[in-house]
């Protein structure tokens, strides 16, 4: 006869002339020791797993931020304008800068489109994307939130590209999570506006990869 599943081999016991079907039941050892791989689990399992998930928001805000810096620029190549990425209150902000705050005003750094200009004659909106609830927009101790990005004759603090492609200023926007891990987006150098994404590793800004190492984390 098969055992039963979830239990051990039946057995067969006369009990006042009738015969009995039992099956053996886990014992308080065996419960016990469940109960302790089921505490090592919660005890290790889920602080790594917080670990993980931080560590992807953190990694697929930046990533999705380097995409929509490159896309900013490629935009400024193909429509010969300039782009502008930049922080706007809880999220960031990607758009064709045509004018100022007047149709004949030159380009400023700023979104303020033209009331009644017809689309793509003003400034207009190329990308938009919400800051996770876990990230935020600083750098190490010590360090600011945005590195560079001096634009002269134009708003400051945000990532500039000219009609051919070229940086009005390099630098880069620094993202931290709560466990104190930090990368960078970084565009450079001004002539080709090359997006880059660093991981500051306590002592430097290092690409993944960087003299044979991989990034650690918090």
């Amino acid at each position: 006869m098969k055992p039963p599943i979830g239990g051990r081999p039946s057995g067969r016991r006369v009990f006042r002339g009738r015969v009995v079907r039992c099956v053996a039941a886990f014992t308080l050892v065996e419960l016990l020791i469940v109960l302790a791989i089921a505490a090592l689990l919660l005890t290790f399992g889920i602080p790594a797993l917080n670990k993980l998930i931080a560590r992807s928001k953190l990694e697929g805000q930046a990533r999705m931020l380097s995409v929509m810096v490159g896309r900013a620029r490629n935009e400024a190549v193909t429509l010969g304008v300039e782009t502008v990425v930049v922080l706007d209150g809880d999220a960031f902000f990607a758009f064709a800068d045509l004018d100022g705050a007047g149709a004949s005003d030159p380009p400023d750094g700023l979104f303020n489109p033209v009331a009644g200009s017809p689309h793509r004659t003003t400034d207009w909106r190329l990308d938009h994307q919400p800051l996770d609830q876990v990230v935020t927009v600083a750098g190490p101790s010590g360090q600011p939130a945005v590195a560079g990005l001096v634009n002269a004759g134009r708003a400051d603090g945000r990532i500039i590209f000219n009609p051919d492609g070229s940086l009005f200023s390099t630098g880069g926007i620094r993202l931290s999570d709560p466990r104190g891990n930090h990368l960078e987006v970084a565009v450079g150098p001004r002539a080709t506006g090359q997006v880059t994404l660093l991981k500051w590793d306590g002592t430097a800004w290092r690409e993944q990869g960087e003299q044979g190492e991989s990034w650690q984390w918090n």
